[in-house]
């Protein structure tokens, strides 16, 4: 169909906003920002836009979401996985001199160094190499202890806290645990995951208290 032009006016402030919670408000968001998508050319959909740019032949590759997408798939190890290591390593080198406790460097690892090796092995699920695992180690060990002497070995402090370790995290084992993730998927297609199960299950219309509910079918 075709649409009719029109005209969004907007008050001067404070008559021009809404309360929050107003219904109104999606409403005029949704006026306001077709318009502009169609113009610039942005496709919306939820809270996902995605502005399309003219296409172009990219015969060196392209990077999306944080990937470079290569020509060859033998190239993706060496275009994503070698720079994000040096990178990584530059980071910590430039933190060693932070005034951070142990577990402070700990927690530090975790929370900003352990998910940017993470992601793109979920995203292109490749094996890290050995080399790679002791290249990011060394990296770990030089930050925790920033450049000192280590005063425990790694392997210590890798181990969980309720035996003795700090609980650092190893990096072989989320290595293999992306692909085991993965082929546990693989396996279990025509399984249905466990919320989905508990779902389905307080969706049905027999269901008409919790305790009517058979947990104890759900394996988690």
């Amino acid at each position: 169909t075709t649409r009719r032009p029109f005209r969004v006016q907007f008050l001067p402030w404070p008559l021009g906003g809404t309360a929050q919670g107003n219904p109104l408000t999606p409403l005029l968001f949704s006026l306001a920002i077709e318009p502009l998508a169609i113009h610039h050319k942005i496709l919306l959909y939820a809270d996902d836009p995605a502005y399309i740019k003219p296409f172009r032949w990219a015969p060196k590759g392209f990077k999306y979401l944080g990937i470079q997408f290569t020509p060859t798939i033998s190239q993706l190890y060496t275009e994503n996985i070698k720079p994000l290591l040096n990178h990584i390593k530059e980071k910590m080198t430039s933190w060693k001199k932070l005034p951070i406790s142990l577990l402070g460097r700990i927690n530090l690892v975790k929370m900003i160094v352990l998910p940017k090796i993470m992601y793109p092995l979920l995203m292109l699920f490749v094996l890290l190499d050995v080399k790679d695992i002791k290249y990011i180690n060394k990296a770990m060990s030089d930050f925790i202890w920033a450049g000192r002497k280590p005063k425990l070995k790694l392997d210590i402090l890798q181990l969980p806290k309720e035996m003795g370790g700090w609980g650092l995290p190893k990096i072989e084992y989320y290595v293999l645990s992306v692909h085991a993730r993965v082929i546990s998927l693989w396996a279990n297609q025509n399984k249905l995951d466990p919320w989905l199960e508990i779902e389905n299950t307080l969706c049905r219309p027999s269901c008409t208290s919790r305790h009517s509910i058979p947990v104890q079918n759900f394996a988690f």
